[in-house]
């Protein structure tokens, strides 16, 4: 799959209409992804991570207030400041699923338009799990993020011609996601080698050691005047992503080395190169070679099996030895994957979808090595080693990118068929119920997953027992570890009391058998058999009166 030949190949075998118009195919390409992401999307149902950033830009007045109410989110506010204005024009949720198909389908368009690889690569990359399904229809702050990294490399072949319009994309994927600034990082540290000590042909065509050199040294004034642009982005970023000494997940960073480590990082890359789901209705995080992950759990203390150890460990060395011949990309690969893995281990481990960032980190390093000209060699033997590898480098990633396609297809399909999460059909039947809601308080426990169901309707808040007080996004502070509130049915009983209203009960759980209320539970509807198993809503009415 050495990617000029695949091109060629594939370009003559195509109909006369198409291989005339060469230049349209990434464009028709493109268009076909769009569509097919938006029919995905069309069957998805958002969750609550998804709707939290939704509440935060439609609740915050100013960019100041929403920069305010992010203090406990541990993320840039890129994703929320593009949705701030269209939460402030409609209450509609789905806009902003309109939006992150816009950004995937600009990622797409970037990918097949300027990446070296071939056709079929491009395809294949498109369909797989990261790019057709986790990064794409559900919307996150992953796809601006991906969005920059590919508009990066389309930069990067004239990154010394102009290093100002480079540093726009390092910027913005530094105030995506944090895992998008380890990125950006990798990315300056490469520019730096360059710049510092040169190769010969550090980029295809260059015939002297000192080009590169020379050309940074006639641009000084931008590189001067991008490297501040990227310094002042960076900073920004990461002034803005510390959290608040009362933050529910801040906490030292974990620098001591345990029997858990290695079971973890292995388990992060096998996810993030392998992410192929477990066949059943339960299958997000989840991955068919570790036991089934909950979001926030780690793979308990056990003795790593070796053939997790020997599969994570090939899979960095196949991935090594496909950049071996670049240097500077393989310094890219190599401080991308170690930053990522630092971070997990150290700051937050993740689920599937922040895993997936090892495997952009290695597509990141193998578009850039297109721009950089392959390691020679005076003996002759090794001169033809290394052009017999050079042109087949990428064809042992064709089996990895099938993985990632079958994976999609598990995901998509059982994402078509199943609800991903209740909520939207919770808030679509509370409105046909309950058409008129000023005679009711709504009480939603526990918040994050309520906070999913008030997205979806037309409404400003509801009660949240485990913070005690009103709200519409969840406030991940130390508030929320406070184990000795008082009882559901007590809450209730007070807040049917102070406001003189019936209550409706919105919860991710049942009942059961219950005393303290002011009348016994009326039980109205119970949707289950959601995706997403924290998502499956029960609702009920307590009348005033007894």
């Amino acid at each position: 799959m050495a990617g000029a030949a695949s091109t060629v190949e594939i370009a003559q075998a195509l109909p006369p209409f198409l291989r005339s118009r060469r230049r349209l195919l990434p464009w028709l390409l493109g268009a076909v992804y769009a569509a097919l992401l938006a029919a995905a999307v069309s069957r998805h149902e958002m969750w609550r991570d998804e709707i939290q950033a939704w509440l935060i830009a439609r609740d915050s007045s100013s960019f100041r207030d929403l920069v305010h109410a992010m203090r406990y989110e541990g993320h840039p506010p890129l994703w929320h400041l593009l949705l701030w204005p269209i939460a402030h024009v409609t209450w509609n949720p789905a806009w902003m699923q309109v939006l992150h198909v816009a950004i995937a389908s600009a990622s797409a368009l970037l990918l097949l338009r300027f990446s070296p690889f071939s056709w079929l690569q491009k395809i294949l990359l498109l369909a797989g799990y990261f790019f057709a399904f986790e990064w794409a229809v559900i919307a996150r702050n992953y796809a601006p993020v991906v969005c920059c990294v590919f508009a990066a490399c389309s930069l990067w072949p004239s990154r010394w011609q102009r290093p100002v319009l480079l540093s726009v994309p390092l910027v913005l994927m530094s105030l995506s996601h944090a895992e998008g600034l380890l990125i950006a990082l990798a990315m300056l540290a490469v520019l730096a080698l360059e710049l510092v000590w040169p190769r010969r042909g550090a980029t295809p065509g260059d015939d002297t050691v000192a080009e590169t050199a020379g050309a940074a040294r006639a641009g000084a004034g931008r590189i001067v005047a991008a490297a501040a642009i990227a310094a002042a982005g960076i900073a920004t970023s990461i002034v803005l992503m510390r959290p608040d000494h009362d933050a529910g997940f801040a906490h030292p960073a974990y620098l001591a080395w345990t029997n858990e480590s290695a079971p973890l990082l292995a388990h992060a890359v096998i996810s993030g190169y392998l992410p192929v789901p477990r066949d059943d209705l339960h299958f997000w995080n989840t991955n068919a070679l570790w036991p089934k992950l909950r979001e926030g759990q780690t793979p308990p203390a056990y003795a790593m099996p070796a053939a997790h150890a020997a599969i994570a460990s090939a899979v960095l060395l196949l991935a090594t030895l496909v950049l071996a011949t670049r240097p500077w990309t393989l310094v890219m690969f190599a401080a991308g994957t170690a930053s990522q893995l630092a971070f997990f281990h150290a700051i937050y481990f993740g689920s599937v979808r922040h895993h997936g960032f090892l495997f952009l980190v290695f597509v990141t390093a193998l578009w850039m090595s297109f721009h950089e000209r392959r390691l020679t060699s005076g003996n002759a033997r090794v001169e033809a080693a290394l052009q017999w590898w050079d042109r087949r480098r990428t064809a042992v990633v064709a089996g990895l990118l099938v993985v990632h396609v079958y994976a999609a297809w598990m995901a998509l399909s059982t994402d078509w068929n199943a609800p991903f999460s209740q909520a939207k059909a919770t808030a679509e039947w509370i409105d046909s119920y309950f058409p008129d809601r000023a005679p009711f308080v709504f009480v939603g426990d526990y918040s994050p997953a309520a906070s999913a169901v008030l997205g979806y309707l037309q409404q400003d808040r509801m009660y949240y027992p485990d913070r005690e007080e009103f709200g519409s996004y969840v406030l991940f502070d130390t508030r929320r570890q406070i184990h000795d509130r008082p009882k559901l049915e007590t809450q209730v009983k007070d807040l049917i009391q102070s406001q003189q209203r019936d209550a409706v009960l919105v919860l991710s759980h049942g009942l059961g058998p219950r005393q303290g209320f002011l009348s016994p539970p009326r039980a109205l509807v119970h949707l289950g058999n959601a995706v997403e198993s924290d998502e499956q809503y029960s609702v009920y009415w307590i009348h005033r009166r007894p």
